[in-house]
């Protein structure tokens, strides 16, 4: 019986996420080249063609975007194998439902070069689950001054627009506002970090937009874009 390559799928499901070979092997430890053989492998494992790949990313094809529900399904049935076989004293108990936690799988490689214990691990994952309207904390808060939240209805604008939801057009949306606003990334950055995880620190901002996907992004974005009464 053939069997799949679990390293093989959890690469494939980031670079799904990412994509972009320097950003996964980053986030695993590898190298570029080593990222392109683990999937041209999976792709022939799979007799299908998953990526589309241009000299700036790689694009999940209909196979590749038919195989990532799967793939997902796989990497959370996985991971719950393994919390099942660890020790009582070491295992972690999430109270968040099946599609969370495939979040959080997902979320892993940005989160876990962040913290150092548990602890922080859960800290840091907490945005991804948080009620709306955001509990923005006080630095947070300072940030979201009223031409920063002009830059934030100026970036709603633009994700609205985005036919897809992935990380170039994602980063290209956010830059274009910058651009065109006069102000550099950071000055951008910020306030939408502070808007999408009410805090000011954060995995990648583009990263963040992707986690927590189309609708969930808009949503905290536009209930900053107006100061609380």
């Amino acid at each position: 019986m053939k069997t799949l390559d679990l390293d093989a799928v959890q690469t494939f499901a980031l670079t799904a996420a990412m994509t972009n070979f320097t950003r996964v092997a980053e986030a695993t430890g590898t190298t570029q080249s080593a990222v392109s053989l683990k999937l041209k492998r999976l792709e022939t494992f799979l007799g299908k063609r998953l990526f589309e790949r241009t000299p700036r990313a790689v694009r999940l094809t209909d196979d590749g975007a038919a195989f990532l529900d799967h793939a997902r399904i796989l990497l959370a049935a996985n991971e719950r194998a393994l919390t099942a076989q660890a020790a009582p004293l070491h295992r972690l108990r999430l109270g968040i439902s099946d599609q969370q936690k495939v979040l959080l799988v997902e979320a892993m490689p940005e989160l876990k070069p962040r913290a150092n214990t548990l602890d922080q691990l859960a800290d840091g994952a907490r945005f991804l689950f948080a009620p709306r309207p955001l509990d923005v904390d006080d630095a947070a808060a300072a940030l979201l001054t009223p031409d920063a939240r002009a830059l934030l209805a100026a970036a709603h604008k633009n994700l609205v627009a985005l036919a897809k939801w992935e990380a170039e057009s994602l980063e290209a949306a956010i830059r274009e506002v910058a651009e065109s606003s006069g102000v550099k990334l950071g000055k951008l950055a910020q306030p939408l970090r502070a808007a999408l995880t009410g805090r000011t620190t954060s995995p990648g901002i583009f990263d963040v937009l992707a986690l927590l996907g189309r609708e969930e992004s808009l949503g905290r974005i536009a209930d900053q874009m107006e100061p609380k009464e």
